[in-house]
């Protein structure tokens, strides 16, 4: 009975075993991607960043900033595994040294990126002369092999500035009767700017367009963001503007003509020009770009609200209103019908281009929004 029962459950517990398993298993394959996926930090915030190092230590009265520091945050190609490195800096009179840190951990937030550590990390420094401390060393002196814990707190990078506070502890030993230690604190705070180099603009040509047609691109370029597009010398055609942050250039175009113009990109350290040029075409003519009748009639105008279109007998097929960038921001059906009226007032207040689709061509109508 007793190896009969013992089968019994062996064949039950296996299958439920399986079972349990297989799901264990699944759960973790479903899980992974979560648990793995590594965070979007760009490779543009890497480099050398030169700025000032403030060092405070109120044993020695210290209480100065040194210049011409240098500060390197290095990719590993790992996840939340950075490389962090200090270079050249007097901690106690002529005393030099340089930190190195490696499993830094970068998190965004909204804004920037914090900078830390899970552990300080541990050097000596070979030789260091100590001013007088009293009443353990009246005298000063001249201590080796001296160890030093460096721990990293609470540092930032925000729009390039890398901004870091590091507290350094260096333990000398003095020899009173019997040894004391003697830990000696010195607060660091850095901030630099990264030095990088000016945007080059990589967009060569634009399309052209048409009158009456909304227009739309992108200027590019590569470079450390902020990048702020200007209009050095000419003008765009008329009808299109440029957004300065995002480096788009739409609307709708109202002249025929060939514009020239040059283009400016500019970041914090420096820029480039291109020139550039878009032809604007007139209208189509062979029956879909005009109206052969009169025009339709758009009123009232400027329109707190509402907004209607009539031409007699001339039905819209359609009719769409694009802001000023060429962004189509209401298409509308009006079901052939001879005139149609809809309410705008949601609207913000400014300048709109109306677009009206018949069975024998197209129109295109400038409103002001009140």
């Amino acid at each position: 009975m007793a190896i009969y029962i013992k089968k019994y459950k062996f064949k039950n517990m296996t299958k439920f075993t399986i079972l349990s398993v297989f799901s264990f298993l699944f759960s973790a394959f479903c899980l992974l991607p979560i648990a793995t996926q590594a965070q979007d930090i760009p490779s543009e915030i890497f480099g050398e960043y030169f700025g000032d190092a403030h060092i405070s230590n109120t044993t020695f009265g210290i209480d100065e900033t040194i210049g011409g520091i240098s500060v390197e945050l290095e990719e590993t190609g790992t996840e939340n595994d950075y490389f962090l490195k200090i270079l050249d800096f007097n901690i106690i009179d002529t005393t030099t040294i340089s930190i190195e840190m490696d499993k830094i951990i970068i998190t965004s937030f909204e804004g920037g990126y914090n900078l830390s550590r899970a552990e300080s990390i541990n050097f000596t420094i070979p030789e260091v002369y100590v001013p007088p401390i009293p009443p353990y060393l009246p005298d000063g002196g001249i201590f080796y092999d001296v160890p030093v814990k460096v721990t990293l707190e609470n540092s930032q990078l925000i729009d390039f500035v890398l901004k870091l506070n590091l507290e350094v502890v260096a333990t000398i030993t003095v020899v009173i009767i019997v040894p004391i230690p003697i830990p000696i604190t010195f607060n660091i705070a850095f901030e630099g700017l990264l030095l990088a180099s000016p945007p080059t603009i990589i967009t060569t040509e634009l399309p052209n367009g048409k009158v009456g047609e909304a227009y739309y691109a992108i200027l590019e370029a590569d470079g450390i963001p902020p990048i702020a597009w200007d209009i050095m010398n000419g003008s765009l055609p008329t009808g299109l503007n440029l957004d300065s942050q995002t480096g788009t250039i739409a609307g709708i175009p109202t002249e025929k003509n060939n514009f020239q113009f040059t283009i400016s990109a500019t970041n914090n350290w420096g820029y480039d020009f291109i020139l550039l040029n878009i032809e604007i075409k007139d209208i189509d003519t062979t029956g879909i770009g005009t109206i052969e009748f009169a025009p339709f009639k758009v009123y009232p105008n400027p329109t707190t609200g509402e907004l209607r279109m009539e031409n007699g007998e001339l039905k819209i097929k359609k009719v769409e209103i694009f802001d000023i960038y060429g962004r189509n921001i209401l298409p509308l059906i009006s079901h052939l019908l001879p005139h149609t009226t809809f309410d705008i007032s949601y609207l913000q207040a400014g300048i709109y281009f109306i677009k009206i689709y018949t069975e024998k061509g197209v129109q295109t109508e400038k409103v002001i929004k009140k």
